[in-house]
């Protein structure tokens, strides 16, 4: 059981780390949204009439084409044109793709992979989909804007992705989460962004430009704040409740904790006071680490042990503060001024946070299983003032699912910081040279 709460309690902590970050996933409302701006198609519908995307499938080079000329809002120009292509693998079964490739060639967005083929069945990866935006944003590789090598790089330091989305396998899922963001992207050498110029060509309305164009600049604001608001050391103290459901048992649990943390060159220093409350019963750990030592007080045993694996920490923290996702993290984003304190609150889709989780523990080395857990999609507001993070809260439920059974959680978390970076202070006690080495198991 006490396994079992520490795995949860991690797991916990780590979605809110990638939450806090707003970082591959599931881009389900990114597609939804530009099925609504007419940018978008589906592959089928459901029963109910809604458009299925095939998401999880991996695109062809053909395919990835015709959904940069979606995107761009030319398939009528490119259905109707007359092209003439030195590629081919255009004929037979693959005529459908002519008229985007005619397109797209003609318009200088794309080459073939030799003189006479395009590859029109060929899996089209990450570096070739943002190769083809990037060009449909007015940046020529042929002229030394980027090269294809690096056209990942180029890609992320214009805002169309991030590491997380470069990760894992290149799926029409990423295609939607890529093409969302080169929406709210400027165009090489303006300020106009792509969405906006669409608007003026008539290919969305001005209304959803504008409703895209607004979320954008909330979301900008926003990580602007939190990246201000980055530190290498704070304190904060946080509750949790969360109740524990399987079947027709239930139960609740709270935490109350105060961490103060420091991420110092030599290392890390820690001092954490958790009061843990388990159907009434209650569990009081203190814990310090500094000089490489952790530290353990459980109220009845004080022992200590070397704490010789801090990279995992220190690169989950790297991992997650380094940069701020695009768009794509967030479903929706919303901004309330009260009394001197601005309020975000974000929404973020479950699968994303469970995928990314997926992704973040295996890159540091961790090595559990979560292929049974699901997580919904989480709620969560995060508060500044004077331009300076101060609190967040976070609601959530997840699923995890092992040996048959299925446990489910509701999990609600509010945090308050009480000081950051030079203002944090570890009281640290007196007595730590009376702990005991901790018994090996």
């Amino acid at each position: 059981m006490k396994n079992s709460v520490k795995r949860l309690l991690a797991l916990v902590m780590t979605c809110a780390m990638l939450s806090v970050c707003a970082l591959a996933a599931d881009f389900t409302s990114c597609a939804d949204e530009l099925y609504d701006l007419g940018l978008f198609k589906g592959t089928g519908t459901d029963a109910n009439g809604n458009p299925e995307y095939s998401l999880d499938a991996a695109p062809t080079r053909a395919e990835a084409v015709t959904m940069l000329v979606r995107l761009l809002g030319k398939e009528t120009e490119a259905q109707e044109g007359t092209w003439e292509v030195p590629f081919t693998d255009l004929d037979g079964a693959n005529a459908w793709a002519l008229p985007y490739v005619g397109y797209a060639y003609a318009n200088g967005l794309t080459n073939g992979e030799s003189d006479t083929l395009f590859g029109t069945n060929n899996a089209c990866s990450s570096q070739m989909y943002c190769t083809l935006v990037l060009r449909a944003l007015g940046y020529d590789d042929a002229a030394g804007d980027f090269t294809y090598a690096d056209a990942l790089t180029f890609a992320t330091e214009k805002g169309l992705l991030d590491s997380f989305l470069t990760s894992g396998e290149f799926l029409r899922d990423e295609v939607a989460a890529v093409s969302y963001a080169a929406l709210v992207t400027p165009l090489n050498g303006e300020e106009t962004l792509l969405i906006e110029k669409l608007a003026e060509e008539g290919a969305v309305t001005a209304e959803g430009a504008q409703a895209l164009v607004d979320k954008a600049n909330l979301y900008a604001e926003y990580c602007a704040l939190s990246e201000q608001s980055n530190s290498d050391s704070v304190d904060m103290t946080m509750n949790m409740d969360m109740t524990m459901s399987m079947g027709e048992t239930e139960v609740p649990m709270t935490i109350e904790m105060n961490e103060k943390v420091r991420l110092l060159e030599a290392g890390m220093e820690m001092a954490v006071a958790m009061n843990m409350n388990v159907m009434g019963q209650d569990v009081t750990t203190e814990t310090y680490l500094i000089d490489g030592i952790l530290y353990t007080n459980d109220g009845t045993n004080k022992v200590k042990v070397p704490y010789t694996t801090p990279d995992d920490l220190l690169d989950m923290t790297a991992l997650t503060s380094s940069e701020s996702s695009p768009l794509y993290a967030v479903q929706s984003i919303a901004k309330e001024e009260a009394d001197g304190v601005t309020t975000y609150t974000l929404t973020m889709s479950g699968n994303l946070l469970t995928s990314m989780t997926e992704t973040i523990v295996g890159m540091v080395g961790q090595t559990q299983d979560l292929s049974g857990m699901t997580m919904g999609d989480v709620a969560m507001s995060v508060s500044f003032e004077n331009d300076v993070m101060t609190g967040m809260a976070m609601t959530m439920t997840m699923s995890l699912t092992a040996d048959g059974q299925t446990v489910d959680y509701a999990i609600s978390l509010d945090a308050v910081v009480n000081a950051m970076g030079d203002d944090v202070v570890i009281e640290f006690p007196e007595d730590l040279d009376t702990y005991v080495d901790m018994p090996a198991e």
